[in-house]
């Protein structure tokens, strides 16, 4: 068994980064590394990301209908320790702008763009009664955020939020399915409440984008998807500070570390944070497998994870004889589609973790064979 850190969305290429200067400490398991991971054939474009390819790894011979979409409202809320009720349909609900083109409305979505939790809560509050009157209910927000939930059934179609809709049509982004009214209305309302906003007039007047509208997707029952309840058992114990990661590992049977129970708070802030989860996480794996997910969107500092987390991690482990894979999820920056993902690993174990590589055998990250994923699943758990 070994320990499994997941990097999302930690390597970035643009201007020139690459992923050997982004987080060098993590560049010692080249001389291990594959090309990328081969995913199931069931497993579409849509979600053959970070969180599909770990979804296949947790549930391991349970035939999950990726194409009948994903329930990242359940997820976040799972994740989050709202305890949802797996009966309910959930969203996500996120914030973004619309721009006139020609003569259609475009969707415009820049992850940079500025925007704090206290403006993202009284966007929130604008919406809450409104939505009520819908018949959702709005919970949240957690950190950045926000989850829905109605008992009215709502089976749609709908493009996930971000790079998905970045420069798309709205016409052409319009959920669809027997219940894409009951988004429709959400959409419409959203707009006029959010178009009355002082925040936005004051973002406005700043030169800021305002956010103009919401954007519901992940909707699905947890019921439906997984078509079973959270499974039971004690499989391993996990810390993530992305809520779908976690998520997935709650509903797979996985235990979250004392220390992520304990900590108020899953932002890394500081070096203290992330040696303690290095003592945390080493200490777990003497008794199990263990999963850790890092997001560059929810750490302030993802290079810490590297620069102090892994590096101090892989003496510990080295020191116990325990194997530590890396999965790193990398944005090839794309302006006709917000980004391409791909994902790249590596893997080693014991001394072998601190051996000094010859120069013969050193290989540049991403230079190698793919993996399976049931060749992952192996390193990971066997």
């Amino acid at each position: 068994m070994a320990v499994l850190v997941v990097l999302q969305k930690a390597l970035m290429e643009h201007v020139g980064v690459r992923f050997g200067q982004e987080m060098p400490d993590v560049h010692r398991f080249a001389a291990r590394t594959g090309c990328g991971i081969t995913l199931p054939d069931d497993v579409p474009d849509l979600h053959s990301s970070m969180s599909g390819l770990l979804a296949s790894l947790l549930f391991p011979g349970h035939t999950l209908r990726w194409d009948q979409g994903w329930p990242r409202g359940y997820l976040v809320a799972l994740g989050a320790g709202l305890n949802p009720d797996p009966s309910l349909t959930w969203a996500s609900l996120a914030l973004t702008h619309l721009q006139p083109h020609r003569d259609q409305l475009l969707f415009v979505h820049d992850p940079d763009v500025s925007i704090s939790v206290r403006q993202i809560e009284e966007w929130v509050e604008a919406l809450r009664i409104p939505y009520a009157e819908l018949g959702w209910r709005i919970h949240g927000p957690v950190g950045r955020e926000i989850v829905l939930s109605t008992a009215m059934e709502c089976r749609v179609e709908v493009a996930p939020f971000a790079s998905a809709i970045h420069g798309g049509s709205l016409q052409k982004l319009l959920p669809r399915g027997a219940g894409s009214g009951l988004l429709l209305a959400l959409l419409t309302t959203g707009q006029l409440v959010l178009a009355r906003e002082e925040v936005n007039r004051q973002r406005m007047a700043r030169g800021l984008m305002s956010m103009n509208s919401p954007w519901i997707h992940g909707v699905g029952r947890g019921s439906d998807f997984f078509g079973h309840g959270r499974s039971a058992g004690d499989r391993g114990r996990f810390w993530s500070d992305d809520p779908v990661t976690a998520g997935l590992a709650l509903q797979a049977g996985w235990t979250p570390l004392e220390w992520h129970a304990t900590k108020d708070n899953q932002v890394m802030d500081d070096r203290e944070d992330w040696l303690h989860l290095t003592r945390s996480v080493a200490q777990a794996a003497r008794m199990g497998p263990v999963l850790v997910c890092c997001s560059k969107d929810a750490t302030p500092h993802p290079g810490s994870c590297g620069h102090v987390f892994l590096d101090h991690l892989v003496f510990q482990l080295a020191a116990d004889g325990q194997g530590l894979l890396v999965l790193a999820e990398e944005v090839l920056e794309d302006p006709g589609t917000g980004g391409r993902e791909k994902i790249f690993w590596g893997f080693s174990r014991g001394r072998q973790l601190v051996a000094k590589q010859r120069f013969w055998r050193r290989r540049t990250w991403g230079v190698g064979e793919p993996v399976s994923v049931e060749t992952v699943r192996g390193l990971w758990l066997s």
